[in-house]
């Protein structure tokens, strides 16, 4: 595939999703956007490139997007889903991970691993940790509790979908020392830089 990655993804955005009022869906799931936008997508890429993250962790890797943006700029991706946003197909499991690797292999993608959140993998220490899975309640806190141990002591956190008060709140019950960077322009994203 020729072009430059951004045109590279929107070709396989349009082949294998669907746009939504807000990033993009799965076709057989049209009003249920579970992506980044295009926009915060090459912000996201353009920010691994600028701080030298070399691995991450995604937790809700949702269409996959997101996933293309980050991989395009990092060494090693780990995403992880639970798949219970699309508990209606016949075999969830099966039909995400299949439209997820074909995206990857369009892509020429090779350096992306996904994961089940309830099958056991390991992990190795990454630079950072990209918050995106459930949204109700403190559960992105959770997920932050559960996957901080695989950040390496200088790292950075993104939480997607929310805003920099109850990002704030979340990272301030670690005790640890975190720079909060908002972005205003992008549809909740928050960046926290461990100091």
């Amino acid at each position: 595939m020729t072009g430059t990655f951004k045109e590279k993804i929107q070709a396989i955005a349009a082949k294998y999703l669907v746009p939504s009022y807000y990033g993009y869906a799965f076709p057989f799931d049209a009003d249920n956007p579970l992506s980044v936008t295009p926009e915060e997508g090459e912000y996201i890429h353009d920010f691994i490139l600028d701080k030298g993250i070399e691995s991450a962790i995604e937790i809700g890797t949702g269409t996959g997007y997101s996933g293309l943006y980050m991989a395009t700029a990092l060494k090693n991706l780990y995403t992880i889903d639970n798949g219970s946003c699309f508990t209606h197909l016949e075999h969830p499991r099966e039909e995400l991970r299949t439209l997820w690797e074909s995206m990857c292999e369009d892509m020429g993608l090779t350096n992306i691993k996904f994961l089940w959140r309830d099958e056991p993998f390991e992990l190795p220490k990454v630079d950072m940790l990209f918050i995106d899975g459930a949204h109700g309640g403190d559960l992105p806190y959770q997920d932050f509790v559960e996957y901080s141990p695989h950040l390496k002591d200088k790292h950075w956190v993104l939480w997607h979908d929310w805003d920099i008060t109850f990002v704030r709140d979340s990272v301030a019950k670690t005790g640890y020392n975190y720079k909060l960077i908002s972005l205003p322009h992008t549809y909740g994203l928050v960046i926290a830089e461990k100091k």
